[in-house]
């Protein structure tokens, strides 16, 4: 038997005078699942705003940003802003 599965059984069947031992094995068990249940669904929902915030943000802004050098203006706007044929 392994030494950590002879621990466990030694601490979860205890003797009637070591009931104690018992009912505090209990409770950690207890205690441990549901921490880790809490985790669990404290990083699920850390993930899905996450991704949430990165679909609103990446959704707001434009893929491609024109910015000119000079500060001449832009020549000819008129026949820019026209639509192509």
């Amino acid at each position: 038997m392994r030494f950590e599965l002879f621990i466990a059984t030694r601490y979860l069947r205890a003797k009637r005078r070591q009931a104690v031992i018992g009912v505090i094995t209990a409770i950690s068990i207890a205690g441990v699942a549901a921490g880790v249940a809490s985790l669990v669904v404290a990083l699920a929902i850390n993930n899905g705003f996450r991704q949430d915030l990165q679909d609103r943000l990446l959704g707001s802004t434009s893929n491609v940003n024109l910015i000119r050098v000079q500060d001449d203006g832009i020549r000819d706007w008129i026949a820019a802003r026209a639509e192509p044929v």
